[in-house]
């Protein structure tokens, strides 16, 4: 993500860490907000919980563990890795009881990181304990549901969900990746990540395609969204000064180390019956991810046992 926080892609080098559901489960619906950020409690404490599908496992913010006073397990016991390549050992807590809505997570162990101040919640779920579970991400219903894998299609079509498309998710459990078709030329894997806000494509597939600079493209958006936003205040009686930035060609993990980007325009991308189009990518040299600017235009569902993805509408 351009002048905030990247992809949140977390590898644990020193440490395996698991975070299994309970045997008890119970269906839950919980709000969502475009960040894909929702609450949950650990030891009954609540917390804010960013749900990131291109980070392989969890952690929580060093702010949170000193403030609410839990426990570490051991200090210095893992090097993290995120999505810039930078390294740093990493504190480990144990959290005993972790509740996501009515879903009880086994005591697992994760990583504690002194997390930058633009990090949006106050902790993170990765593959390690999504994988669990059948997700639907409903972001313009503003709506999280954590369905039983067995029972997802059935409680999908009592919401008013119909399965548009079912995309397969790639054979790493940790790892899942989508096939995209990018200006109807070229096909794609991207991770699947909802810890990015942009799509970013690798370097060579932007020389390939021989993508046109995106700078101008994104000031206009980054216009067009401040108007709108004027409008919307306006309308409510509110006469506000607003300026939405374009972004300053920085790409940052969960480290907080920056790295320069550029951005590209590209005129459509196609996911299974889901199009985008005029979307502005960043590049980058580490493998290209699918972010919210598309993940969060439609409701869809990540099943993680059967590793795919669902595509979904409303039935009007």
């Amino acid at each position: 993500m351009s002048g905030r926080l990247g992809s949140n892609l977390l590898q644990a080098v020193a440490l395996t860490f698991a975070a299994l559901p309970s045997c008890a489960f119970v269906e839950s619906e919980l709000p969502l907000d475009r960040a894909f950020v929702t609450t949950a409690t650990i030891d009954g404490m609540p917390l804010s919980i960013l749900l990131d599908t291109g980070s392989t496992h969890c952690l929580l913010s060093q702010r949170f563990v000193t403030g609410s006073g839990l426990d570490l397990a051991r200090t210095g016991a893992v090097v993290t890795v995120d999505s810039t390549g930078s390294e740093r050992v990493s504190d480990v807590a144990r959290a005993e009881n972790l509740r996501i809505g009515d879903v009880l997570f086994d005591p697992f162990e994760l990583p504690v990181l002194a997390l930058p101040a633009a990090f949006p919640a106050d902790g993170l779920l990765g593959m390690s304990a999504l994988g669990g579970f059948a997700w639907c991400f409903d972001v313009s219903s503003g709506e999280l549901l954590i369905l039983h894998p067995d029972r997802a299609a059935e409680r999908l079509a009592a919401r008013g969900l119909r399965v548009t498309a079912t995309l397969p998710l790639g054979d790493d459990p940790h790892r899942p990746t989508v096939t995209v078709r990018v200006n109807d030329e070229v096909e794609l894997p991207l991770l699947l990540d909802t810890g990015a806000a942009r799509t970013t494509l690798p370097a060579e597939a932007i020389a390939a395609l021989a993508l046109p600079s995106g700078d101008a493209l994104s000031r206009r958006q980054a216009e067009q969204r401040a108007a709108e936003l004027r409008r919307s205040l306006a309308a409510q009686g509110l006469a506000v000064d607003v300026q939405v930035t374009s972004g300053d060609g920085r790409a940052v993990g969960i480290h907080d180390t920056p790295i320069e980007t550029s951005y590209w325009h590209v005129r459509s991308l196609t996911l299974g019956a889901l199009h985008a189009s005029d979307l502005v990518v960043a590049s980058t040299t580490r493998g290209g991810a699918l972010g919210l600017d598309v993940l969060s235009a439609h409701p869809w569902l990540l099943h993680g046992p059967r590793r795919q993805l669902w595509l979904l509408e409303h039935v009007r």
